[in-house]
């Protein structure tokens, strides 16, 4: 991605979308994300969903239930909105420990679009 952006002016940067919850640590996810923020603004932004088995599973071993993915997907972009405000942040879930920081957090918001696959009811976690 961040050689795309270096050989274009104009483009949008993201990736289709990606699992932050089981492959890759939200803490992991939320520093790239400020990194290409910082080299290319109002360019980026992160789409993240409930992952698919065909990948998860495969790159895991695990494909658990609707909810528990729901739950993943939900405590890892809270994850990495926090980390994106450059504060300390203190995360102590069910699936994350996170104790960090970004001293380099993005210097304009980047956009978190979230999918989820679901056939009888749309996501929703109340508070959120």
């Amino acid at each position: 991605m961040a050689a795309i952006g270096a050989q274009t002016r104009k483009v949008w940067i993201e990736p289709t979308v990606t699992c932050p919850n089981f492959r890759y640590n939200p803490a992991v996810v939320a520093e790239a994300f400020a990194s290409l923020s910082l080299l290319y603004p109002n360019r980026i932004f992160l789409g993240v969903g409930s992952g698919e088995a065909l990948n998860e599973q495969a790159a895991t071993g695990v494909w658990p239930s609707w909810p528990e993915r729901s739950a993943r997907l939900v405590e890892a972009a809270d994850v990495i909105g926090q980390m994106w405000t450059g504060q300390q942040v203190v995360h102590s879930g069910k699936n994350f420990n996170v104790n960090t920081k970004l001293y380099d957090p993005p210097a304009a918001p980047v956009w978190l679009l979230m999918a989820a696959n679901v056939r009888s009811k749309a996501m929703h976690r109340s508070g959120q």
